[in-house]
């Protein structure tokens, strides 16, 4: 009889043992959970200071581009670098996985385009990616993190709000000066006229031929706050590459027409 109590005894004790184990083993995930948590909070807050709460000074990020920071004072360095850029940035977790020391999370990062990014200057447009970490939690905090963003949906984003800011196309900006007289795959036509003391909206120009119809005197304002004297004569054409942002005022007093034959497969 004391063999059997003895065995039972021994067998409850094993299950509460288990079970407190089991117990700690959750409890533990979900503690490495939080964590994680609070550090995409922190890329969205933008408050460095609380990396100290959740970081250990080995920590180590490796970006799937090959960019790579050690530390806090790392992370605060790049965290504060990205917020410059993006002001906004905010990250939204979408899934979050936990298992042994190790979470995944898959987030949704918004944010508007403000300062200098990868070599390229504020565009001011709004931007979605979503990204993939997997970090290593030890002793209560991050020691390891792996990125995986989506860098290339990033970078063709900026470019084409780029491209939008550089190239304005005149037809849309100054439709009172340009009219479309012919479109197609290759060529679009189009004729262009101002009046004496008028100015236009500033545009951009792709690679085109013009012919003047009825000449003037105009002025032609750059980007770069030059701006150039034109006397243009009916009757003459001629070839341009692109031309950047500018604007013109019409200095004479006849109304300038000119018929442009704007290339699409060149730039």
């Amino acid at each position: 009889m004391k063999k059997i109590k003895s065995a039972l005894l021994f067998i409850v004790l094993i299950n509460v043992l288990c079970g407190c184990n089991t117990n700690n083993q959750e409890t533990d995930v979900e503690a490495n959970r939080e964590i994680v948590r609070q550090y995409h909070q922190v890329w969205s807050d933008g408050k460095v200071a609380n990396l100290e709460k959740y970081m250990s000074p080995d920590f180590v990020c490796h970006f799937i581009d090959g960019l790579e920071w050690k530390g806090i004072e790392g992370a605060k360095k790049s965290i504060s670098s990205h917020k410059i850029s993006f002001p906004d940035w905010h990250e939204e977790i979408v899934d979050i996985i936990a298992e042994g020391d190790k979470v995944v999370t898959r987030y949704k990062s918004t944010g508007t385009h403000q300062g200098m990014f990868n070599g390229l200057d504020s565009t001011g447009n709004k931007v979605t990616i979503f990204e993939t970490s997997i970090y290593r939690i030890a002793n209560g905090k991050l020691v390891e993190q792996w990125g995986f963003p989506d860098a290339l949906s990033l970078d063709r984003q900026l470019k084409a709000a780029k491209s939008a800011k550089l190239n304005t196309d005149g037809l849309k900006a100054s439709p009172a000066n340009f009219k479309l007289l012919l479109e197609n795959e290759q060529v679009r036509v189009l004729e262009y006229s101002l009046k004496p003391g008028e100015k236009d909206t500033p545009h951009t120009h792709p690679a085109k031929s013009s012919y003047v119809v009825s000449g003037g005197k105009i002025k032609v304002y750059l980007e770069n706050g030059e701006a150039l004297i034109f006397d243009e004569k009916a009757g003459t054409a001629d070839w341009g590459n692109y031309v950047g942002k500018h604007w013109v005022e019409n200095i004479g007093n006849t109304t300038v027409k000119i018929v442009l034959t704007e290339i699409k497969s060149v730039e």
